[in-house]
């Protein structure tokens, strides 16, 4: 808008986000998302497995909806005047707080109630008591904690809502053209803003303070798929520094030339804590897997060797119909042959005589294997018809035992 004065030319001229960080902002946060939908397809995939499913794969699933909240809210962030006019400005500015303090609440809610979870078991274990907690007792805990959120934020929207307005900046003067500019960008404005946003933090300032008690109780569990207390602990850590350094910064930066910083570092803190707090989660849980699974390969491939060499070193046996055993190529046949003579010699011999008889054969273990040695040719050594056998017919017949 221009004004026809004697002098300078007066302009008023609207102020957009940087071309270049807007990209950047947008390529980060996507590519933010997309490791995020693929924490999100491991947790599905790998929910039957036992080390995955006593993290509980489902509540997991809620936390990771709960960081695609909030960087579904560094997206809105970057829309300004290029891409919204100033009479719908004010929705998205409201839409900004839903997003931030549900997906807050939803991630770390999440998290917690897990911890909770396992709280409440071990202390019922230490009072010799049983403590059934299910899942839907969680979705309750977390509804709880969310209902909070939407009784707060409802109270906020009705009361005093944001609404769209106009930041004004610094003027510039351009000598050279004989004008005076007078920027500016769209802003969001509430009366009461300091009142709610306070009283917000304070309810997610108490939500930390929750998890680090649980974080605490839960400290000496030994079974490191239900122990997250380190985990909580360094997330709670991160969250807190990052969104102390950026609200400072942003305190001081609001209202003033430097809306392009302000941008960034409001952006960079929220990718920052929701990043580190799934990496924290999920991170340990997919090393933990993959050494798993490398162990059970390890033992499965020993195993495997270890049974084919005793195999390798197994002497031929033979193939009667007593010791049921397997063998192949010529030792198959020799023994069969060796049988075939044995039980003849015995047929023929058996009205004769009632001491003679086949030498038995007796396994006392399913993992030990009797075999007559095919070496020895029994045509040789024919069944003697006296009634009892001499002692060379007895050495004459070797047995081979081998434990499996």
């Amino acid at each position: 808008t221009k004004y026809a004065q004697d002098g300078p030319r007066h302009i008023k001229q609207t102020r957009h986000y940087s071309l270049a960080l807007f990209i950047v902002i947008w390529i980060v946060c996507a590519l933010a998302v997309i490791v995020t939908l693929a924490l999100l397809y491991f947790n599905f995939k790998n929910r039957e497995i036992r080390y995955i499913k006593m993290s509980s794969p489902h509540v997991n699933n809620i936390i990771i909806f709960g960081g695609l909240l909030c960087y579904i809210k560094v997206f809105v962030d970057t829309l300004d005047s290029r891409y919204v006019g100033l009479e719908t400005y004010g929705r998205f500015c409201n839409a900004r707080v839903w997003l931030m303090s549900l997906g807050f609440t939803t991630a770390f809610g999440a998290m917690f109630s897990k911890t909770w979870r396992v709280h409440r078991i071990f202390t019922a274990s230490k009072n010799f008591r049983r403590a059934v907690i299910k899942n839907f007792h969680l979705y309750g805990l977390l509804f709880a904690l969310l209902a909070v959120d939407f009784i707060l934020l409802t109270v906020w929207m009705i009361a005093s809502p944001y609404r769209s307005g106009i930041l004004q900046l610094p003027t510039e003067e351009n000598k050279e053209e004989d004008e005076i500019i007078y920027p500016y960008i769209f802003n969001c404005t509430s009366q009461h803003e300091n009142y709610f946003l306070i009283t917000t933090l304070g309810c997610k300032g108490l939500l930390l303070v929750f998890g680090i008690f649980l974080a605490w109780e839960t400290r000496n569990i030994e079974i490191k798929a239900l122990n997250d207390s380190k985990y909580i602990g360094i997330s709670v850590y991160n969250v807190v520094i990052l969104s102390v350094v950026g609200v400072i910064l942003a305190t001081l930066m609001s209202g003033s030339e430097y809306y392009n910083v302000y941008l960034a570092l409001m952006s960079l803190v929220v990718i920052l804590c929701t990043a580190a707090t799934l990496g924290i989660v999920f991170v340990p849980k997919i090393i933990g897997l993959q050494r798993i699974i490398n162990s059970t390969t390890n033992e499965s491939l020993e195993t495997t060797y270890s049974v084919k060499s005793s195999d390798d070193k197994q002497p031929p046996c033979c193939c009667c119909e007593a010791c049921k055993c397997k063998c192949s190529g010529r030792d198959r046949k020799s023994s069969i042959h060796v049988s075939n003579k044995f039980l003849a010699g015995a047929s023929s011999n058996r009205r004769k005589t009632r001491t003679a008889s086949i030498p038995s054969i007796s396994v006392t273990k399913p993992k030990v294997s009797v075999h007559i040695n095919a070496r020895v040719s029994l045509s040789t050594y024919p069944i003697s018809e006296s009634p009892s056998p001499s002692p060379d017919e007895s050495t004459r017949v070797g047995f081979l035992t081998n434990n499996a």
